[in-house]
């Protein structure tokens, strides 16, 4: 088990690099296939909340701080980053009129 002094050396060295890791990898298959602009601009909002709870994560961890409302915070923004990547997906499937 990590002591507390070990954390922000596992922050730098671990959790930083998987998550901007599922972040690229979830850009990259998501914008190579996108057909409309809207759904682009949801993945960019998307990205921006994901970046921001990223940002607090790493403060979070840096520091090291063990209340547990810091952490909930930092959830409910990935969580929210989350919905948006899945509102995108919707709106880039949704099938095109033709002849309208």
């Amino acid at each position: 088990m990590l002591a507390v002094p070990d954390i922000p050396a596992y922050n730098g060295f671990v959790v930083m690099p998987f998550l901007f890791g599922i972040l690229a990898l979830l850009d990259g298959s998501i914008v190579l296939g996108l057909k409309r602009s809207f759904s682009l601009s949801i993945h960019l909002l998307g990205n921006v909340v994901w970046l921001y709870a990223l940002y607090l994560l790493y403060d979070n961890l840096s520091i090291p701080i063990t209340d547990i409302t810091a952490y909930h915070q930092v959830f409910l923004l990935g969580f929210l980053g989350l919905i948006f990547f899945v509102i995108g997906v919707m709106a880039n499937d949704i099938p095109k009129r033709k002849g309208v």
